[in-house]
C-alpha cells in the first residue's frame, strides 16, 4: 500500500498544503530539483524556467483540445 502524507501550514487562519510526500519522496523537493535543473540547462536564469513552463502549458492546452 502506498503511503501519502501532506504537510500543512497555517497562514492567516487558513491551512494550505505546502508539500505532499509519497512513499517518502517529497514533491516540493522533487520540483525544486527539477526546476533547478531546467534553470541550469537554460542559461542559469529564471527566465529559462518560465519559458519552459510556458511551453509545457501550451502543449498541455493543445493536448486538451485534441
Amino acid at each position: 500500500a502506498e503511503r501519502i502524507d501532506e504537510k500543512f501550514m497555517n497562514q492567516e487562519g487558513m491551512y494550505k498544503i505546502v508539500d505532499v510526500v509519497v512513499e517518502g519522496t517529497s514533491m516540493s523537493n522533487t520540483l525544486r530539483s527539477d526546476f533547478g535543473s531546467i534553470i541550469r540547462q537554460r542559461g542559469g536564469k529564471v527566465a529559462g524556467l518560465l519559458e519552459a513552463l510556458r511551453e509545457k502549458t501550451a502543449k498541455l492546452r493543445q493536448k486538451g483540445k485534441d
